[in-house]
């Protein structure tokens, strides 16, 4: 019984593999249509990337001379006195910011402590 249902089972594969074949032409015709389509977009994405990106003569062009930076670190040393006061009237209200902010933190251990060294004082009584 068991080798009639395997034979049955083979033969039902090869059938329906027969029936692929015969009419797979079409599939077949268009599965390969799209395999083209799609090789065709790949090349032409990686010629719009090789059109993007400049040759080296391009690059050395586009690239900014030596002489246009050392203008701009001018620049950067040339700032007005305007721009130096506000930076350090910036840096003053920051330090008085951070002094006033210690200067909680510490009210506040204090406050802490103060019920501490009761209850250290309290016991020390009972005792």
């Amino acid at each position: 019984r068991r080798e009639e249902r395997e034979k049955r089972k083979k033969r039902r594969r090869e059938r329906k593999r027969r029936r692929k074949k015969r009419s797979g032409g079409k599939e077949r015709r268009k599965s390969a249509k799209k395999r083209r389509e799609k090789k065709q977009k790949e090349e032409e994405k990686k010629k719009k990337k090789e059109d993007n990106h400049p040759t080296k003569d391009e690059v050395e062009e586009i690239t900014p001379k030596p002489k246009e930076e050392e203008l701009k670190v001018e620049d950067v040393e040339s700032e007005t006195e305007d721009d130096t006061k506000k930076r350090e009237e910036d840096g003053e209200e920051k330090a008085e910011e951070e002094k006033d902010e210690k200067k909680e933190e510490k009210e506040e251990e204090k406050k802490e402590e103060k019920p501490k060294i009761e209850e250290k004082e309290e016991e020390k009584e009972r005792e």
